[in-house]
């Protein structure tokens, strides 16, 4: 807490500090153009910095949008299979029901399909196949006879495994429709003693996914993909009827999601051997995965742009900076013989009112030299607002402030002679200078202190006495003192810890003999305007 600088020289310190020779003032311009340059530098480093941090969110900017693409695709994709997954199971349901089948084809077709489901646009027929693969009713009746499906691998998987459920099958050429790429869905069909009585099948054509990539915007030079969860391409943005079919299983920006679960990295596309940002989202409930990569040049365009002007700017300031350096220091070698003048600082601290620690350092080197020549005591307050931090971070550091106003009108309040100072020492650290003051003297002046901020009553919700307190620690020479200020302080500055390990809100003293042994009192016992040594109080 203390870094208090020698006061036994203070005085003779501020002196010097401000009597420059010649060679000094010889020297001072060229300081300040290196001084420039080295805040030019500083500058430009601290673009950079930003610019990178600037970078790094426009990566973060096209992740974010990438993935909220995907999973807008994604959900889109999803509730429509769940839709017409519960057409596809009402045809299962109804298809070995014989009340039905005996109806008359027209009413037996209006119970088994979902006229609304097959009237979507790029929604293929719905089929049952039988136990053979041959196909027994179509929903659109091609009058293609002897269709057989056996060889297909939803006909396949739902022969072999009855938990199959919804089997969501590659891309695949229509044999009802020519030259048509189409996404099959099926479900088993069982007899009531379990065993396999055929497939349930419907078709989304390509056409469908192709409409629903071709809608978003990532870019001049982006890609988006639908593909199944084997890397087996369903359809992509820009679309190239070559691709529907292909496989990415082997290739290296898949491997990589798939071996380390990443879904976001820039990569080197497969096809056209640019370089992407790869956002892949894999859908939930449904075989598929999204990837949607934004080309690093459209996810950088506005960042370069921005870098450029920036950049600009930041040079032109350095510039503009290291000329006004240049020409500052030739006014200073006409103006050198007033520079002492601008470095006199103000007495007072600006938000409370109380004297700045410039000048305590002064008084407490001048009261302390004062004392040893007039054989007086001489003591110091050391206090310290308790849980100040919470206090900003629960009600704001503009309500801080004002607590610090207040607490400093209160010391001084306190103090009614005129050689009396109080001095903000830092923070929430205010130190008391009282010349001729024994130790019950000024713990009489802390208790009053004390009480008086006490008195305030601020409410503060995180204090454990829910109002707003200090701690104070005083230290008092016990005779005429031989030490210097800065011992007094630091001795004040033990006091307080010990306040504050005893619960805050509360007043911790100790005396400083004549040979520099520390005393510690107890501030509740005081006989005869003198306080009680705590060792003695104690026997």
């Amino acid at each position: 807490m203390l870094n208090f600088p020698g006061l036994r020289h203070a005085t003779s310190g501020l002196r010097v500090r401000f009597r420059r020779t010649a060679a000094q003032e010889r020297k001072r311009p060229h300081r300040l153009i290196l001084g420039s340059i080295v805040l030019a530098v500083l500058i430009l480093s601290s673009f950079f910095v930003v610019l990178m941090e600037g970078r790094e969110d426009a990566k973060k900017n096209a992740v974010d949008t990438s993935r909220n693409v995907a999973l807008v695709l994604e959900r889109d994709i999803t509730r429509n299979f769940e839709l017409f997954d519960l057409s596809l199971q009402a045809l299962r349901n109804n298809v070995l029901d014989p009340n039905v089948m005996k109806l008359d084809s027209r009413v037996r077709d209006s119970i088994l399909f979902d006229r609304a489901a097959l009237s979507a646009r790029h929604m293929g027929a719905m089929l049952f196949v039988d136990a053979n693969g041959a196909v027994q009713i179509d929903s659109s009746y091609t009058g293609q006879p002897g269709i057989n499906v056996s060889d297909r691998d939803y006909f396949q998987v739902h022969q072999r495994n009855p938990h199959a459920g919804l089997f969501i099958g590659k891309p695949t050429l229509s044999r009802l429709h020519a030259g048509l790429w189409v996404i099959p869905f099926s479900r088993r069909v069982e007899r009531a003693d379990g065993s396999f009585a055929g497939v349930v099948v419907g078709a989304i054509g390509v056409d469908y996914f192709r409409a629903l990539l071709d809608g978003v915007d990532i870019g001049t030079n982006g890609v988006v993909a639908l593909l199944t969860s084997d890397g087996t391409i369903v359809t992509r943005h820009p679309f190239r009827r070559v691709d529907v079919g292909a496989s990415l299983k082997n290739s290296a920006n898949f491997q990589h999601f798939v071996d380390t679960g990443e879904s976001a990295f820039f990569g080197y596309a497969s096809l056209d051997a640019d370089r992407h940002l790869y956002v892949f989202e894999r859908a939930p409930t449904v075989p598929f995965i999204i990837f949607v990569a934004p080309a690093e040049e459209d996810v950088y365009a506005a960042w370069e742009r921005r870098s450029l002007l920036i950049g600009s700017a930041a040079v032109a300031l350095c510039a503009a900076l290291i000329g006004l350096a240049f020409a500052l220091s030739r006014e200073f070698q006409r103006r050198i013989s007033t520079e002492n003048a601008l470095h006199i600082l103000a007495r007072t601290d600006p938000l409370t009112g109380a004297s700045n620690r410039r000048y305590l350092d002064e008084a407490i080197a001048r009261e302390t030299v004062r004392a040893i020549r007039s054989s007086y005591l001489l003591a110091v307050l050391f206090i310290d607002i308790d849980s100040f931090k919470a206090f900003n971070d629960c009600y704001g550091h503009q309500a801080g402030d004002d607590v610090l106003a207040k607490v400093a009108r209160r010391i001084r309040e306190c103090l009614r002679r005129p050689g009396d100072l109080a001095a903000r020492y830092g923070g929430e650290e205010f130190v008391v200078v009282l010349p001729e003051t024994d130790i019950a003297g000024a713990l009489l002046i802390a208790q009053k202190v004390r009480e008086a901020i006490h008195a305030l009553g601020i409410h503060h919700a995180r204090s454990e006495h829910r109002v707003l307190t200090v701690s104070i620690g005083v230290c008092a020479s016990e005779a005429v003192p031989t030490a210097s200020g800065q011992r007094l302080v630091e001795v004040a500055d033990q006091a307080l810890y010990r306040a504050k390990a005893a619960g805050r809100d509360r007043v911790a003293a100790s005396l400083l003999s004549a040979r520099g042994e520390v005393v510690p009192c107890d501030p509740s016992v005081v006989e005869h305007g003198s306080a009680v040594r705590a060792d003695a109080a104690l026997a």
